[in-house]
């Protein structure tokens, strides 16, 4: 039940700041068929009764009986009264919301007001603080949300000075036109950046559209947009969009040097995006076999979890979670994944409405790294419903049989998983992440077809391992290399 969802996410203050809404007759005027007290009698019962949990639903005839204690129960009354006090915490969550907007954007809602009153002077006024309050802004708050306040304000100043046919409000219109230019590179820019971050993890149809060379154009005529933040976000899609890996890794190295030049100018939130797209340009350049840069890639994740950078809402996403996870323990820090484990159990992901899944997938990792594989198949017996955690499942399960040698049920896994669940995948998972795993089942498979062979030829294994190192992209190929070594020391 919507209503419940929202209620179980306000705090304390935002509780008491809706009973005074639901008190006050001015924001209550239009409720005609429901008195205020029932209103309050409803919240108070949702509150106390149902204050956490999974549950969608009440008890409608306990809560109707404490309202209506004389009255036959009546399921329609309680309907309409949930959703009356549904509509009502939505209209509070609008006033809240722009109660907590920037001054800047109040000023331009209350000239705007002014402007179509024809209140000349009250608009002056009005857009004179608004102006200044956008000319105080320090440099690192200044936001995609930042340059469209600007062209807001020069919009209501054009539009004032062409109703009152001025000729300065035609010299307006340049000024109008590039504020709109530096929102829009700004915000293309940022979307292209988030896009090509996000390809890399999930299948993405549509046109392509990359606005590098657009945005290079429009800033040799315009040196707004000469920030740093747009700086940043050419460097990321720039880097992003590299030829091979070999141009990828020296456009990553001056990507960091843009970061770290520019990190006390880039709004905060802007500052974790970008930061998001250095791991995972990161993430790209070990996964096509550049050497050291999975330790590179855990010592980013270690910093930026120390200072703070990968907490929302004070917990961890499921992929910041899981990513730091298996970088540890494939550099085998096991100790210090389980002291992660242990300070971010499920109440610490966020984001995701299974966060039990999550943790226990990783708990499995972990124990599949120490070797305790009775716990690790115990965490993989359990259902996952999220596509990628079936997956990343089946792949774990895959590597537990191996190493306990059940060749002919880890064979028929394979097989299983190729044709039942793989061929599926095609349509949500990204084509790099695809072929790496269907370069992984055919190794195994190969492995233990030969594990005759490989165990009397070594040339056949150093066949074998050069085909792993040279694959631009294989799923586990440290765990493939490891076993493959433990064939030749045999």
């Amino acid at each position: 039940m919507a209503l419940l969802e929202t209620l179980r996410i306000l705090n304390s203050a935002e509780q008491e700041a809706f009973r005074l809404f639901l008190r006050s007759p001015f924001f209550t005027a239009s409720v005609r068929n429901h008195k205020p007290e029932n209103l309050l009698g409803l919240l108070e019962f949702l509150l106390e009764q149902a204050p956490a949990g999974e549950e969608d639903s009440f008890d409608k005839v306990a809560v109707y009986t404490l309202l209506f204690p004389e009255k036959k129960f009546a399921e329609a009354t309680i309907n309409a009264l949930s959703s009356e006090l549904h509509r009502l915490l939505k209209d509070f969550l609008k006033i809240k919301t722009a109660a907590e907007a920037p001054e800047a954007a109040s000023l331009i809602w209350l000239a705007r007001f002014y402007r179509k009153r024809n209140l000349e002077k009250d608009f002056l006024k009005t857009m004179e603080q608004l102006l200044r309050a956008l000319d105080d802004t320090p440099p690192a708050d200044r936001d995609v949300e930042f340059y469209n306040l600007c062209y807001e304000a020069n919009y209501e100043i054009c539009d004032f000075k062409s109703t009152r046919n001025t000729k300065s409000g035609d010299i307006h219109l340049l000024e109008t036109i590039q504020s709109l230019d530096v929102f829009f590179a700004f915000a293309k820019l940022r979307y292209t950046a988030h896009l090509l971050h996000q390809r890399q993890m999930v299948s993405l149809d549509g046109e392509e559209v990359i606005p590098v060379a657009e945005i290079a154009a429009l800033a040799e005529t315009s040196p707004l947009l000469d920030l740093p933040v747009i700086r940043c976000f050419q460097k990321a899609v720039e880097t992003m969009l590299a030829a091979d890996a070999d141009a990828m890794m020296a456009l990553f190295s001056d990507y960091q040097v843009f970061l770290q030049r520019y990190a006390s100018v880039v709004p905060p939130e802007r500052l974790n995006g970008l930061l998001a797209m250095e791991r995972s340009i990161c993430s790209r350049l070990y996964q096509s076999g550049r050497v050291g840069m999975l330790e590179r890639l855990f010592e980013l994740y270690q910093r930026h979890l120390t200072a703070g950078f990968l907490y929302q809402e004070g917990g961890l996403n499921p992929a910041v979670f899981q990513n730091i996870v298996r970088a540890g323990l494939k550099l085998g820090q096991a100790d210090w994944v389980e002291r992660f484990l242990a300070e971010h159990p499920p109440s610490r992901i966020v984001f995701c409405q299974n966060p039990e899944d999550v943790y226990r997938f990783n708990l499995a990792s972990f124990y599949f790294q120490k070797k305790d594989f009775s716990r690790t198949l115990q965490c993989l017996q359990q259902r996952y419903e999220d596509n990628y955690y079936v997956l990343d499942a089946n792949l774990l399960e895959l590597k537990l049989y191996y190493e306990r040698h059940n060749w002919i049920l880890l064979l028929n896994k394979l097989n299983s998983f190729k044709v039942n669940l793989f061929k599926k995948s095609r349509q949500w998972l990204p084509a790099p992440r695809h072929e790496a795993i269907s370069r992984f089942i055919d190794l195994v498979r190969q492995m233990i077809h030969d594990r005759i062979q490989l165990d009397r030829i070594p040339a056949a294994i150093e066949k074998l391992r050069q085909k792993m190192q040279g694959l631009p992209a294989l799923a586990e190929r440290e765990w493939l290399l490891e076993k493959l070594d433990e064939v030749a020391k045999k």
